[in-house]
């Protein structure tokens, strides 16, 4: 049980640290530096393939931050 809990934490917290980096680096690199955004109609977003590749990165890293969430949790609640 001992070791169980000693994996979650050492994954846990190196993958929630690489994840809140990758994510910090989506939102200020991949998102559009030109305010162009507003100009897509909202029904077409996905449509444009800059702002399709800045949600996918965007969810990823954000599911990758929640996974390790859990693994920290599970580390800490055995």
């Amino acid at each position: 049980m001992a070791l169980i809990k000693i994996l979650c934490l050492l994954l846990g917290a190196p993958l929630f640290l690489g994840a809140v980096v990758g994510h910090f680096i989506v939102r200020v690199r991949m998102r559009s530096q030109v305010n162009d955004l507003d100009e897509i109609y909202h029904e077409f977003e996905e449509d444009d393939p800059a702002y399709a590749k800045y949600l996918i990165w965007y969810k990823w890293t954000l599911w990758l931050a929640s996974a390790s969430l859990l693994l920290l949790f599970l580390g800490v609640a055995i």
